[in-house]
């Protein structure tokens, strides 16, 4: 049974042109293309680390704990609205973690049950969107800051190691 915040779009008149339903909805995707999610990841370790980052090692078990913020991120920085596979792959190619569907579907739909994204139904597949991006916003920002406070701890211990202090 589909969520109430799933939408049934219509595939598009014969006459409307050489573009298909799905080009019109912005869900097709060139192969060259380079993921939001991977344009989001290379400019801030860009930004942060000031250097080209390459393939980041990012702990697979921290990026699933994680997984629904990711999700909604992927899909606000997507230039389309992106089915479950193709997140898959773009957790799997920018961020070295493996997602199963098991996984990944389930969090998809409680995000859509949520209000935060949307999906809707296309001929044999769903792509998402956000729904809500006041809620949206709120999810992405209490994942940062916790993030963020983490890493401040981590690195004043390190700090510490050293005998520096960061105040």
């Amino acid at each position: 049974m589909d969520s109430p915040r799933t939408e049934e779009i219509a595939e598009a008149p014969e006459n409307a042109g050489p573009m298909s339903g799905r080009e019109l909805l912005g869900a097709s995707r060139q192969a060259d293309e380079t993921s939001g999610l991977a344009r989001v990841v290379e400019d801030s370790a860009e930004r942060l680390f000031e250097t080209e980052p390459g393939r980041l090692d990012i702990d697979e078990e921290k990026t699933k704990s994680s997984l629904a913020e990711l999700l909604v991120a992927s899909v606000a920085a997507s230039d389309t609205r992106p089915h479950g596979k193709l997140l898959i792959e773009d957790l799997s190619n920018t961020l070295d973690t493996s997602v199963s569907p098991g996984t990944l579907y389930p969090e998809l739909h409680g995000l859509s049950d949520d209000g935060i994204l949307t999906q809707h139904e296309l001929v044999q597949t769903k792509v998402y969107g956000i729904d809500d991006r006041a809620a949206a916003m709120e999810r992405l920002l209490r994942g940062a800051r916790t993030h963020l406070l983490l890493a401040e701890v981590l690195y004043s211990a390190v700090d510490s190691l050293e005998g520096r202090s960061r105040r």
